[in-house]
C-alpha cells in the first residue's frame, strides 16, 4: 500500500459515494461481529460482571482521551503533508504509548481503590488495559495518506483489522469460558493485531524522527483537538462512570447493554461516513456550493438508514431483549427507547461537525460541547431521580437535541444554507422512517411471539420505507431536498 498523498479532484461525488457505500457495506460486517459478541455477552454474563468491565473500559479511555493529542486527524487537516511529519507524529505516539503503559500500571492501585468493593477486579483489568497504549503508539500513521488521496478501500481495510480481531478473539473466547477477563484482553487483541498489520503492509514505514518545529506544528493543530476530543470523550462514554456512581455496577451493565444495541445504527452509519466525508470537506473547504450539495446529500441519506433502524429499536427493543434473556435485562428496552433521539441528534452533529471542523471552528465545536457537558451530567441526574434508568438516557437525549438545534443553524450560516430548506433535508428521511416505523408496528400488533413480531414486524418496516423513499424521490421538489433515490444511487454505485 503506497504512502504518497494525492488530492483528487475528477469524479468527487461518483468516488465519495462509492467510498460511502463500500465503508458502509463493510462496515455492516463489522458491526455484526460486534453485535454477536453483545449478544453472546447477554446470554454468557450477569449484569454486574459486565458492568464492571464497562467501568473499566470507561476510565481507561477517559485516561486515554485526556492525553490523547489525536495526531491522526491532525495530519488528515494538514494542507501539504509530508512523510517526515508523519514520522514525527508516529514517534510522538510512540513515546506517548510507553510512558502512559508504564504509568497506568503503577498507578493502578491507586486508581482502582476508587472502587473498594471491586478493587481487586478493577486492578487486574486496569493493568491488563495498559498495554493498549503502547500497542496504539506502535500502529503505523502513514495510510492518513489513503483518507487524503480517498482510496476508500485499503483504508477501510486498516481501520477495520482492530475491531474484527477484537470481536472475533472475544467470541471465541467467551464461548470456550464465559469469563469476562476476555472482554478487556479483546481490547489488546484488537490493537495488536492493527499495529501488526500497519507496520508490515503499509509503505513507507515510519521511523524514528525527532524535529522540534514539527513537534510544535503538531502541537498547534492538536491542542485544540485535544480539548474537542475529551468533551466528545464525556459525552459518549462519560455516563457510564456516573450511571456506576448513581446505581451501582448491575445498573450498569443494563444500562451499557441497552446502550449499545440502541446506538448500533449510529455507529453503523455515522462514524464510518465521517471518515469518508471529512477528507471531501477539505477538498471543497472554498466551494461553498458544493459543499452544501455534499452536505445534503449525505446528511438526508444518512438520517433515513439512521431514523429505520433507531425506529426499529425505539417499538421492537422489548421483543429484543426478550430474546437475549428477558429476566436478566428487563429494563434494557425501556433505556434502549430512551436513547432513540440520541441516536438522530448524534447522526445529525456528526455531518455538521465534520464541516465546522474542516472550516476552521472548532471553536465553535467546542463552546457547543462544553455546553452539552455542562448539562448533560445534571440532565442524567434529574432523569434517574424522576424514572430511573431510562431518565437517565432521556436527559442524554434531551441535552443532545438541543446541542443539534445549535449546530444546524450554525452550519447553515457558515455554508449560506436557508434554514427552512436545512429543516427539509432532515425531515423527509425523518418522517418516511417514522411512517415505515409505524407500519411495520401495527401490522404485527395483534402478534405476542416476540420474534415473530420482531422478524415480521422490521420486514414490513424496511418494505414500507424503501417504496415510500422510492415514491418520494421521483416528486419534484426531492432534486432541491437532495432526496436520491436508492435505485439510481445503486446503478450510479454498480457503474
Amino acid at each position: 500500500m503506497g504512502g504518497t498523498s494525492r488530492r483528487p479532484v475528477g469524479d468527487l461525488a461518483g468516488r465519495t459515494s462509492r467510498g460511502a457505500a463500500l465503508t458502509l457495506v463493510g462496515d455492516l460486517a463489522v458491526k455484526v461481529l460486534a453485535l454477536a459478541v453483545t449478544a453472546v455477552v447477554a446470554t454468557r454474563l450477569d449484569a454486574g460482571t459486565y458492568g464492571l468491565v464497562l467501568l473499566a473500559i470507561a476510565v481507561h479511555g477517559l485516561v486515554d482521551v485526556l492525553t490523547n493529542p489525536v495526531l491522526a486527524t491532525v495530519l488528515l487537516r494538514e494542507p501539504d503533508l509530508t512523510g517526515r511529519l508523519v514520522d514525527v507524529a508516529w514517534t510522538i505516539a510512540v513515546l506517548r504509548g510507553v510512558v502512559l503503559t508504564v504509568l497506568f500500571w503503577v498507578f493502578t492501585p491507586w486508581l482502582a481503590a476508587f472502587w473498594p468493593d471491586s478493587a481487586e477486579t478493577l486492578t487486574a483489568y486496569f493493568r491488563l488495559l495498559a498495554f493498549s497504549f503502547a500497542l496504539n503508539g506502535i500502529t503505523n500513521l502513514h495510510p492518513v495518506h489513503l483518507r487524503l488521496g480517498l482510496r476508500f478501500l485499503p483504508a477501510f481495510l486498516l481501520e477495520s483489522v482492530s475491531p474484527v480481531v477484537s470481536s472475533v478473539f472475544a467470541l471465541a473466547a467467551l464461548s470456550l469460558s464465559p469469563e469476562p477477563v476476555w472482554l478487556i484482553a479483546a481490547q489488546l487483541a484488537g490493537p495488536a493485531a492493527s499495529a501488526l498489520v500497519s507496520l508490515l503492509l503499509v509503505s513507507p514505514r515510519p521511523r524514528f524522527v525527532l524535529d522540534q518545529q514539527a513537534c510544535a506544528r503538531l502541537w498547534r493543530g492538536s491542542a485544540p483537538l485535544l480539548q474537542n476530543g475529551v468533551l466528545g470523550y464525556l459525552l459518549l462514554a462519560g455516563d457510564a462512570i456516573f450511571v456506576e456512581y448513581l446505581a451501582g455496577a448491575a445498573a450498569l451493565g443494563v444500562y451499557g447493554m441497552a446502550q449499545r444495541w440502541s446506538q448500533m445504527p449510529m455507529k453503523m452509519v455515522v462514524q464510518r461516513i465521517q471518515n469518508v466525508l471529512m477528507p471531501v470537506y477539505v477538498l471543497l473547504r472554498d466551494d461553498h456550493a458544493r459543499a452544501r450539495h455534499v452536505l445534503a446529500s449525505s446528511l438526508s441519506t444518512m438520517l433515513a438508514a439512521v431514523g429505520l433502524l433507531s425506529g426499529l429499536v425505539f417499538v421492537f427493543a422489548d421483543d429484543f431483549f426478550v430474546l437475549l434473556d428477558g429476566s436478566a435485562w428487563s429494563e434494557a428496552g425501556a433505556v434502549a427507547r430512551a436513547f432513540v433521539p440520541f441516536c438522530l441528534a448524534f447522526a445529525v452533529n456528526g455531518c455538521l461537525g465534520a464541516v465546522l471542523l474542516v472550516h476552521g471552528k472548532l471553536q465553535w465545536l467546542n463552546r457547543i460541547m462544553a455546553l452539552q457537558v455542562t448539562g448533560f451530567f445534571p440532565a442524567m441526574y434529574a432523569g434517574h431521580a424522576a424514572f430511573g434508568l431510562p431518565g437517565v438516557a432521556a436527559g442524554a437525549s434531551l441535552v443532545a437535541l438541543g446541542t443539534c438545534s445549535t449546530m444546524v443553524v450554525l452550519t447553515a450560516k457558515l455554508l449560506e444554507m436557508p434554514r427552512r430548506e436545512f429543516g427539509a433535508v432532515m425531515a423527509v428521511p425523518v418522517v418516511t422512517s417514522a411512517v415505515a416505523v409505524a407500519t411495520g408496528w401495527l401490522g404485527v400488533l395483534p402478534v405476542t411471539n416476540a420474534p415473530v413480531r420482531l422478524a415480521v414486524g422490521s420486514a414490513i418496516a424496511v418494505v414500507v420505507f424503501f417504496v415510500s423513499w422510492e415514491l418520494t424521490s421521483r416528486h419534484p421538489v426531492a432534486p432541491r431536498l437532495q432526496h436520491r433515490s436508492l435505485l439510481q444511487l445503486a446503478r450510479m454505485l454498480a457503474r
